[in-house]
């Protein structure tokens, strides 16, 4: 198996939310442990922070669409 495929064989896939708190939950119980060190943890938890507040404004964005459209739906009315 080349370094490409061990990279992703454990791939992540944060999708919403409670992906994120999955994993900041995995990685702050792998600190615990000793399987990675408090640097590895920091970045991470970075990573996982700015991967979330993309998700939540994406969310909200999609919900503010959702609103303008039922106000223009209201207004034809």
């Amino acid at each position: 198996m080349s370094g490409a495929n061990k990279m992703y064989k454990n791939k992540i896939h944060l999708t919403d939310i409670d992906s994120c708190r999955r994993y900041l939950s995995r990685v702050i119980n792998q600190l615990d442990a000793g399987a990675i060190d408090g640097q590895a943890a920091r970045d991470r938890g970075y990573i996982i922070k700015i991967i979330a507040e993309l998700i939540k404004d994406g969310e909200l964005s999609e919900r503010v669409e959702e609103l303008e459209k039922m106000l223009e739906i209201e207004g034809a009315a």
